[in-house]
């Protein structure tokens, strides 16, 4: 077990390129639970595009992430584009992922447990969406037993569909 000394927490957007190509390695691992990206320089944009994207370090490995979006964001995700519409002020968590070699620990809620603090002073909601198809039923009771509830499945193509999952900060 882990204490609170060896957790700490990194700012993405001043990682270095090990730390970068670490992240990207993590998130290939996790496909498909998490979404492909084409290469590192993907990576590097959505994390220049983001509100809030960090790593997590235990005992100085890299073993977790999360990138997430803010209102009127360039961002060209139509996953995105849904929560866009539909607020004028959000968060988005476009992805977050464990190590595979670090699940089930309780770093997933940690990470979690983080982006909630950085909202507790809002009342904006926490959105992001789950695979159902290919259905990452992990990731649905998972984000259920923090409190997100699905609003909407959307078929993205024959080969793709997702629910659409909110958490509001005034639970918070």
């Amino acid at each position: 077990m882990y204490d609170e000394n060896d957790l700490k927490l990194q700012d993405l957007k001043v990682a270095n390129t090990k730390e970068i190509s670490d992240i990207y390695d993590i998130n290939q691992a996790l496909i498909p639970d998490v979404g492909s990206l084409k290469d590192i320089g993907t990576l590097k944009k959505l994390i220049e595009l983001s509100k809030i994207s960090e790593a997590l370090k235990v005992k100085g490995e890299l073993v977790g992430f999360y990138v997430c979006f803010g209102e009127k964001s360039e961002y060209d995700s139509i996953n995105y584009k849904y929560f866009n519409k539909k607020y004028s002020r959000f968060l988005y968590v476009d992805r977050i992922g464990v190590k595979k070699s670090f699940e089930n620990r309780g770093f997933g809620k940690y990470l979690y447990s983080n982006i909630f603090k950085k909202m507790r002073a809002s009342d904006q909601a926490l959105c992001a969406e789950v695979n159902i198809l290919p259905k990452n039923e992990r990731s649905l009771i998972f984000h259920e037993n923090l409190g997100f509830t699905r609003v909407l499945d959307k078929e993205i193509n024959h080969k793709y569909k997702v629910t659409y999952m909110e958490y509001y900060a005034s639970r918070i």
